[in-house]
This record gives structure tokens, sequence and C-alpha cells, in this order.
């Protein structure tokens, strides 16, 4: 094997590690936020609307749990604030 086979075969490694833990992270914390009501979830987000990292997550959890439960009320609530939190230059109007 090559230098250059190795370095890709080490790299590539690295990255699936990476892949994986941050899936492990990801489910996490949206398993932490079940605990959450709705309107515990709409603070989250409000209050990470400068960590837009942070804000996906609490928007994707609030979408999930809202078309788990099948409430209709909270799905169209979510497409309101996810519009609401895009960047400007992004949002859809």
């Amino acid at each position: 094997m090559s230098f250059y086979s190795k370095s890709n075969l080490v790299s590539a490694l690295i990255y699936s590690l990476l892949f994986v833990s941050g899936g492990l992270f990801a489910q996490k914390k949206q398993d932490s936020l079940s605990k959450y009501s709705y309107l515990e979830l709409s603070d989250l987000i409000h209050s990470s609307k400068k960590d837009s990292i942070k804000n996906t997550v609490y928007l994707n959890y609030y979408l999930q749990k809202a078309k788990r439960e099948n409430n209709n009320n909270r799905i169209t609530a979510y497409y309101k604030n996810f519009v609401f939190y895009q960047k400007q230059k992004t949002r859809l109007y």
C-alpha cells in the first residue's frame, strides 16, 4: 500500500468516526429534549436564535414531536417559527 492510500484510509476512518460520534450526540440531545413541552421548546428556540446549530436542533425536535403527536396546529407553528428564524438573505416570503 502506498503512502497516499494509507493516508486516504486514515482520513476516511477519522471522518467516519466523527460522523458516527456526531450522530450519537444529536440522538442524545434529542432524547434529552423529550421532557420539554411545546411552550418550553418555543422558549429554547427563541433563546437560541443567535446559535444556529442549537436553534436548528430545537426546531427539528419541535417538528418531530408535533408530527409524532399528529398535532397540526403545532406543525403550523413550527413552519411559522422556521421561516422567522431563517437568515434574512435566505428567508422565504
